[in-house]
């Protein structure tokens, strides 16, 4: 699943008068339903993916509200427009579904959202109070409606089951309810999909993810172990209930790395510097490794808004220090080190800002147990943001390894998804 974006747009703003490099010295005018924001991403100069966004007001005439600064709180930007301009880029990134219309999102709040919601004396859809929710649940409008309507349950057990499952991945420092949707499309499954398989594995949504905590284990690793061992997701079911019964199991990792979860590669506008690694459990301190050499991504360049004026404008590459070995140590392997995001641009208009982090989804173990590689999984998420709530925020991947160095992620047996846009909370941010 291809998931779209949209922007809660409560405090969102336009500049008109401002030319890279510079700043501009004037207050932007507010975005108004009807406009529309370009977006483009390049590689190595050429761009390869380009989307137009169409500001839309989701609440019903009479009942529209602004803000103390007099803005309104009703509107959002969606995703109408994508094109995959590069073949080989489109290809590379896993076959795109339409993007979420008005008219759905419309209908949502009409026939679910206002009916839970409203009452007789309640004027409106309550767009205002849908836009904090999923805000406040860091979930994009198309992936909300979409899995809604494939699951089929009412609204109030639909919240719920997101509820949950947000509370499940914070203990394990994941994102919640759309990383495991986006984790199991890159499988192949729906979130359906894989109810069904814990209700024909006799398993609860609560023995699973409470087996998953007990063995300290993400979702996301779960699947990847699964395919990696290319067992069939029911088998691997069956055999962590068996784990999550046997009293005092102690769960053996299999993939005995130690890595940088999450770092912070731009705050306000300025890069950090700051580096991750993928190293050796029992040899995790980065003094304690030698060696390697450092490789290079391709030059990635993201505009937001028209490129001869853009709101926010930034230009990066990815490094690494691949195949760094442990000094003295009695396990070999090769490892990561210093992996970093380097700017070379960073430019906004008055009143924007540019925040960003880099998340690592995992390693798995190319190597032997003996001579441990890992090869690690890694997004970088740059966040184009006006005031403090709500931001746009675009999502790069990439696969990295002691043999192969940088990659985009590989064409594999099962689809793999790119999400680059959506609506995202500033909470937990730098």
């Amino acid at each position: 699943m291809f998931r779209s974006g949209a922007l809660a747009l409560a405090a969102l703003f336009l500049g008109t008068s401002c030319t890279p490099p510079s700043t501009s010295a004037s207050t932007p005018a507010p975005l108004q339903a009807g406009q529309t924001i370009p977006i483009s991403f390049s590689l190595d100069g050429k761009e390869v993916y380009r989307a137009t966004l169409t500001v839309r007001n989701l609440e019903e005439t009479g009942a529209r509200s602004k803000d103390a600064q007099g803005l309104e709180t009703d509107l959002v930007a969606l995703l109408e427009k994508e094109d995959f301009v590069d073949p080989d880029f489109a290809q590379q990134r896993g076959k795109a579904a339409p993007p979420i219309s008005y008219d759905e999102v419309i209908a949502f709040l009409d026939q679910h959202w206002d009916a839970e919601f409203g009452d007789s004396g309640d004027p409106g859809r309550n767009a205002k109070e849908f836009l904090e929710v999923l805000n406040d649940m860091e979930i994009d409008i198309p992936m909300f409606v979409n899995e809604f309507k494939k699951l089929g349950l009412s609204l109030k057990d639909y919240l719920t089951l997101i509820s949950y499952i947000d509370g499940y991945d914070d203990l394990l420092g994941g994102n919640g309810f759309t990383e495991i949707v986006d984790s199991l499309a890159q499988h192949g499954l729906g979130l359906k999909d894989f109810l069904l398989y814990l209700e024909a594995s006799e398993m609860t949504t609560l023995e699973f993810f409470a087996a998953l905590i007990g063995q300290q284990q993400t979702f996301n690793h779960f699947l990847k172990e699964s395919a990696a061992a290319e067992k069939p997701l029911p088998e691997s079911l069956k055999a962590l209930k068996a784990l999550a019964t046997q009293a005092g199991e102690t769960f053996d990792v299999s993939e005995p790395f130690f890595y940088t979860k999450t770092w912070s590669v731009l705050e306000k506008g300025n890069a950090t510097g700051t580096k991750g690694h993928v190293l050796n459990s029992r040899y995790g301190h980065p003094s304690w490794y030698t060696g390697g050499q450092v490789v290079t991504s391709g030059l990635r360049k993201l505009i937001v808004g028209a490129p001869e004026n853009p709101l926010a404008h930034c230009e990066w590459k990815v490094t690494c220090r691949q195949g760094v070995t442990p000094t003295g140590a009695s396990i070999g392997g090769r490892y990561l080190q210093d992996i970093e995001v380097q700017f070379t641009k960073i430019h906004t208009i008055l009143g924007w800002q540019l925040n960003g982090k880099m998340v690592s989804s995992g390693a798995m173990n190319e190597g032997w147990s003996q001579a441990p590689e890992p090869k690690a999984y890694h997004r970088l998420m740059i966040i184009a943001n006006f005031l403090f709530d709500s931001g746009y925020r675009f999502t790069d991947s990439y696969t990295i390894s002691p043999k192969n160095g940088i990659q985009a992620p590989p064409t594999m047996d099962w689809q793999y998804v790119w999400t680059p846009f959506e609506t995202v909370s500033l909470k937990g941010l730098p």
